[in-house]
């Protein structure tokens, strides 16, 4: 008889990641991680994000890990860490930040080559170009 398990920490209850599936019981016992337990998998499955064993009564109960930053809300659909909506925000902006670089070094190569056949107000677009990546990289 084939037998699922997961591996919980004996005095926290934290389930590991992974799961074992032994041909034998026997299997088992050698497999598990020192201070650690093995669990039956329901059909169910288990979830070690957001659910543990309670050491005391051996029932699998919800559980929310420690809140990684302040820019991180607890989500109950899902049951894990998000990030909220200002730290979302300010990613947003980067990423709008670090695309307008991409763009302004892209097109640096045709400015220099500008200003070397010395085109009129070449210099000054090429000046303009870096002063806007030095300030853009400065608000990243």
């Amino acid at each position: 008889m084939t037998r699922t398990v997961k591996f919980y920490h004996e005095q926290t209850g934290l389930l590991l990641s992974h799961t074992l599936t032994a041909s034998n019981e026997r299997d088992v016992g050698p497999n598990t991680p020192a201070g650690h337990k093995a669990i039956d998998v329901p059909k169910a499955g288990l979830d070690h994000l957001s659910q543990r064993v309670d050491v005391a009564t051996g029932a699998v109960v919800d559980y929310q890990p420690p809140q990684p930053s302040d820019d991180h809300e607890w989500n109950h659909v899902t049951k894990r860490w998000d990030l909220n909506h200002a730290a979302l925000e300010r990613l947003h902006l980067a990423n709008e930040r670090r695309l307008r670089i991409d763009t302004l070094t892209k097109q640096k190569p045709d400015l220099v080559g500008d200003v070397l056949l010395d085109k009129p107000g070449a210099l000054a677009k090429l000046r303009a170009a870096d002063t806007e990546i030095e300030l853009l990289r400065a608000q990243l």
